[in-house]
């Protein structure tokens, strides 16, 4: 299975959590991350989207640059546990599958899939995408090929 973490861009600090929405830097720099991957990266199947604004607007550009569906999923919100996000990826037939959402649960997952347990979180830098790459999705399993921020593009 080939696995993308995307991280949302910078979001509002003065609305609520479900309705933030990206501001003009994080959609600058989401759609810089989106461009330059989408055109470099091999496509997945699927995007898989926490259900907040922030999150589906970051999906957005990776699904139009790709052309593939997004798929709205409640177990990407943040704070989801790293356990429940490899089951429900268990669950999946897509081999290649890009996930959109939040800390810590992204950062969470990838310490997980990379070292195991008890998880260690790796603080992903907003609208960064991590590629991982393994054979069986479970705790350590993983491997990561690479990670882009805005600001290596």
């Amino acid at each position: 299975m080939n696995l993308y973490l995307i991280r949302h861009g910078d979001a509002q600090a003065d609305k609520p959590d479900e309705i933030c929405s990206l501001t003009p830097e994080g959609l600058r720099s989401v759609g810089k991350t989106a461009a330059w991957i989408t055109k470099s990266a091999e496509r997945p199947e699927i995007i898989l989207s926490s259900p907040l604004k922030r999150a589906l607007e970051t999906a957005d550009f990776f699904a139009k640059g790709w052309g593939v569906r997004i798929e709205q999923v409640e177990w990407l919100h943040a704070g989801v546990e790293p356990s429940v996000v490899i089951e429900e990826l268990k669950k999946r037939g897509e081999q290649n599958i890009a996930l959109v959402g939040h800390l810590p649960n992204l950062g969470l997952l990838m310490g997980v899939l990379l070292w195991g347990l008890p998880p260690k979180e790796i603080v992903l830098p907003k609208a960064s995408v991590s590629y991982l790459t393994f054979i069986e999705i479970k705790p350590g399993a993983a491997r990561l090929r690479w990670l882009i921020t805005p600001d290596l593009i």
